[in-house]
């Protein structure tokens, strides 16, 4: 991700970048998103409660540095909100 220009362009323009996960499952690459750095927010959403409640979990229990950085939805993936997400 590092790599692609496109990001890097808006990096370099100071912009804040989002990154957001559609059928997050257990939040992996939510987490892997958040440790690269360079998104202002990882949002993962998911349909299944309990894939949901254990990325929840996750996010509490072993990922706690990135708390304010990542962030997990349960909704259905065709009713969310894209127009301000960066990388998909």
């Amino acid at each position: 991700i590092k790599n692609d220009t496109q990001i890097r362009k808006a990096q370099s323009m100071g912009k804040s970048l989002t990154f957001v996960d559609l059928g997050s499952g257990d939040g992996r690459v939510v987490f892997r998103a958040a440790q690269e750095g360079i998104f202002h927010k990882s949002i993962g959403y998911e349909i299944n409660p309990l894939l949901h409640v254990w990325a929840q979990t996750r996010r509490i229990l072993q990922a706690p540095m990135y708390w304010s950085t990542t962030h997990f939805a349960l909704r259905d993936i065709w009713k969310v909100n894209l127009t301000n997400v960066d990388v998909v």
